[in-house]
């Protein structure tokens, strides 16, 4: 088998991970945007807290930052939600992180599940990941 060939087999094996890693992104973002709209409209899915339980588990983690939040995200008027209400109700849907340490799409690439059942992922850390041992990323 020529060079050129075998190099071109590693190229289209690489490009091939690349897309499923891409499609497999692509189809957990989808969900994350129905599960905000879901949550916008009804509130959290069955079984799981509610929505002030969600806030009370985000501001009491040390991987929370109001201040870091709000100066990451400027653009956010956060007049209608204090921060973490509004990461439980939208930013974690929308991938934004809750703080310099918890990086939201990691910890729902890691665990798809997560955000398969509309968990805002430090909720689901917080309530279920920590003692579960589950993967930030």
């Amino acid at each position: 088998m020529p060079a050129d060939h075998k190099y071109d087999l590693d190229i289209q094996r690489i490009l091939r991970s690349e897309i499923a890693d891409l499609t497999y992104r692509h189809k957990l973002e989808i969900g994350l945007i129905h599960s905000m709209y879901a949550v916008a409209n009804n509130g959290p899915a069955k079984g799981l807290p509610s929505i002030v339980r969600q806030c009370e588990l985000v501001r009491n983690s040390e991987l929370f930052c109001h201040e870091w939040y709000q100066d990451t995200y400027q653009e956010i008027d956060l007049s209608e939600f204090e921060s973490s209400e509004h990461y439980v109700r939208v930013g974690a849907f929308e991938g934004r992180d809750p703080g310099p340490n918890f990086n939201t799409m990691d910890y729902y690439l890691a665990n798809p599940d997560a955000a398969l059942a509309s968990w805002p992922a430090l909720v689901h850390y917080a309530e279920i990941g920590i003692s579960e041992g589950r993967p930030l990323g």
